[in-house]
């Protein structure tokens, strides 16, 4: 296969910026200064690699700190660990949580939220996997998502202590925007459309 000669970039600059890993940001540089159809397909090829190991965090997971604007205190957020599941791909997460609880309350208040999830098995790690996701809060009607309340049942055990109490919801996941770090400096920002692709 032959290339052209490679032919300068001059803005590339805001692109790179972009850029999250330092290897990303170098591939960046590379591939905008000198065309290069190789860096092309390493940067998609890790960036696939990446969204890969993510999925894989959020499907592997269940246990989240769920971060909810504060309905008492305008403008601060307020911090809560949750448990979640996921639907096959691991494209949009549920809650099941109770009208009582405080992040409900700010939920039917301020739908934005994110949930941060990470490698539960390697928390002393200072290397350890973690992932937040930004995201908007929808109550689903109850008698519609009695399959996903079965399906948290089946996930987590302990949700047939309460999986018949009426103030018990599922509420759906919107991701807008994903961050995951992956491991020490290795960190990228997924746009929805990626993570949904």
């Amino acid at each position: 296969m032959v290339y052209q000669t490679p032919k300068p970039v001059k803005n590339y600059k805001n692109l790179v910026k972009h850029g999250t890993t330092k290897l990303t940001q170098q591939l960046y540089v590379l591939f905008f200064v000198y065309n290069s159809p190789e860096l092309s397909y390493m940067m998609s090829n890790k960036q696939a690699q990446l969204i890969q190991q993510a999925r894989q965090l959020v499907a592997c997971g269940n246990m989240a700190v769920l971060s909810t604007l504060s309905s008492t205190m305008p403008g601060y957020p307020f911090g809560s660990t949750v448990q979640y599941i996921c639907d096959d791909n691991a494209y949009t997460p549920f809650l099941f949580i109770s009208d009582l609880a405080q992040h409900t309350k700010n939920l039917r208040r301020h739908a934005k939220l994110s949930l941060t999830v990470f490698d539960e098995h390697n928390i002393n790690s200072p290397e350890i996997s973690r992932l937040t996701l930004l995201a908007t809060a929808k109550q689903l009607p109850r008698p519609s998502s009695q399959y996903l309340i079965q399906q948290f049942v089946e996930r987590i055990p302990e949700a047939h202590n309460y999986a018949n109490l009426l103030d018990f919801n599922i509420w759906q996941l919107k991701i807008e925007r994903v961050r995951f770090i992956a491991g020490f400096g290795d960190i990228v920002w997924f746009e929805q459309p990626q993570w949904c692709a």
